[in-house]
């Protein structure tokens, strides 16, 4: 009963979704459903915030181009270090959840979760030859079924830049541990970042 009442607390001292859609601008986009977060990157939102839990279509991921920023609410108004309003959840068997190729984009103050029944490659985030910043995730990765040899990782980074920031908490499981994995790319864990695996 504490814990119920203590996490409703804390979502009521979330802002409106009003409030939010003033700090991204024109250019950006508060999302609350899976079809409003595909619209948002398809057209090009520099800043996506997640407002609430989604959960994305089944077997489906998404892309996202130069320069988007996909944020969750505390983005905004300061980590606090307890569970994350902004969740993003996704299932099936695609190769990639989120993936960016090339350009730059950043990932931050939102938790991820990907439950793949992929048997070849699994990743819940493909990085690709981009320059990319994670800061503050908090992400469930199991990719059990894929096939030892395939490629699979939370986080899957191949050349570019990565940079981690903040406090991040990964709990992953795989053939490959489910957790980090880098090839060819320029890491840097910030100063004052925290990466729990």
């Amino acid at each position: 009963a504490t814990a119920v009442a203590t996490q409703a607390l804390a979502v009521s001292k979330i802002p409106t979704k009003e409030w939010f859609i003033e700090r991204v601008g024109a250019d950006g986009a508060v999302v609350s459903t899976a079809q409003e977060l595909k619209d948002a990157i398809d057209s090009g939102k520099k800043t996506i915030c997640i407002y609430g839990k989604i959960d994305y279509f089944a077997d489906e991921g998404f892309s996202l181009k130069n320069n988007q920023k996909l944020v969750g609410t505390e983005y905004f108004t300061g980590y606090t270090g307890q569970e994350k309003f902004s969740q993003i959840s996704f299932s099936g068997s695609m190769e990639r959840a989120i993936e960016a190729v090339s350009g730059n984009v950043t990932i931050a103050d939102i938790s991820l979760s990907y439950d793949s029944s992929s048997t070849t490659a699994a990743n819940l985030l493909y990085l690709n030859g981009s320059n990319s910043v994670l800061r503050n995730l908090d992400i469930n990765f199991s990719a059990d079924a894929a096939q030892i040899g395939s490629a699979q990782g939370a986080i899957c980074v191949y050349g570019g830049n990565l940079q981690i920031e903040g406090v991040n908490n990964i709990n992953g499981s795989g053939y490959f541990g489910g957790s980090v994995f880098l090839l060819g790319t320029k890491a840097v864990l910030a100063e004052d970042a925290e990466l729990n695996i």
